[in-house]
């Protein structure tokens, strides 16, 4: 039994993120089981996928993408719902800035800290 094919072109957009940016790609009368999302590590995504339409017809879609270049593949995720694939790709310079402001506020915490021991220990020594 010899398929035919109908090419499949879907809807996509882009939404950007301080965090991650996000592909959004409609994808309708499709199933999460049908559809297929790869990476590679010079910035390409493909998004694949076919579903029957009917007899030997069948639905088949062949998408590549580019990455943006602020963003990395590596803890990328991808999820379905209401036939519409969300692929979110992480930027790496937006989770080290959000570590370094969290260590610099640890490291102002810490240094309160320790000024506020010195004047009680400066007081007390006063009291004496």
């Amino acid at each position: 039994m010899d398929k035919s094919y109908e090419e499949f072109y879907p809807s996509f957009q882009w939404v950007r993120g301080n965090v991650a940016d996000t592909l959004r790609v409609h994808l309708p009368g499709f199933e999460s089981h049908q559809i297929k999302v790869q990476a590679d590590n010079e910035g390409g995504l493909r998004i694949t996928g076919e579903r029957p339409l009917g007899g030997k017809r069948w639905s088949k879609l062949w998408n590549d993408f580019v990455v943006p270049e602020d963003c990395s593949v590596a803890g990328m995720q991808a999820k379905f719902e209401k036939e519409t694939l969300l692929v979110t790709l992480p930027k790496p310079k937006a989770e080290k800035g959000k570590d370094l402001l969290l260590n610099a506020a640890v490291a102002v915490l810490v240094l309160l800290a320790l000024a506020l021991y010195h004047v009680k220990e400066m007081w007390t020594k006063r009291s004496s």
